[in-house]
């Protein structure tokens, strides 16, 4: 099962649910005030998901572009899943940035650091936009 919670502009929020596995999607361009619905809706998901959460979390990051602001606000929720999940529970981060995109990169090895929850950093070819 496939929820799609949010579209904001070019930001995105989306939910797989499988039988044993969730999969959380953000990514996009993560811009200044209108991303505040986004974190609204994951943040409404954080506080039903932690009452049964399933056994694996996967939650995949694939930014293009994210302000200081909603890097802040990535962090609160990061760290609001990393306190209220069960020890019993696997929670892991993929944390996917462009090849060559060496501030998006610098900022998935600070998240890694700062972050309590297991963190990969994989780089994926750049999409190439058509003219």
């Amino acid at each position: 099962m496939k929820t799609k919670y949010n579209k904001t502009f070019d930001a995105s929020f989306t939910v797989e649910n499988h039988i044993n596995k969730t999969i959380v999607n953000i990514s996009g361009r993560i811009i200044a005030l209108e991303a505040d619905s986004l974190w609204m809706h994951v943040n409404e998901w954080i506080k039903d998901y932690m009452i049964f959460p399933n056994d694996e979390t996967e939650i995949n990051l694939g930014l293009e572009y994210i302000n200081t602001r909603n890097v802040v606000e990535l962090f609160k929720v990061l760290k609001r899943i990393e306190r209220n999940i069960l020890p019993s529970n696997k929670v892991y981060i993929n944390f996917l940035c462009e090849t060559g995109d060496f501030d998006m990169a610098e900022l998935g090895y600070d998240m890694n650091v700062l972050c309590g929850l297991p963190f990969k950093i994989k780089y994926v070819e750049p999409i190439k936009k058509s003219a």
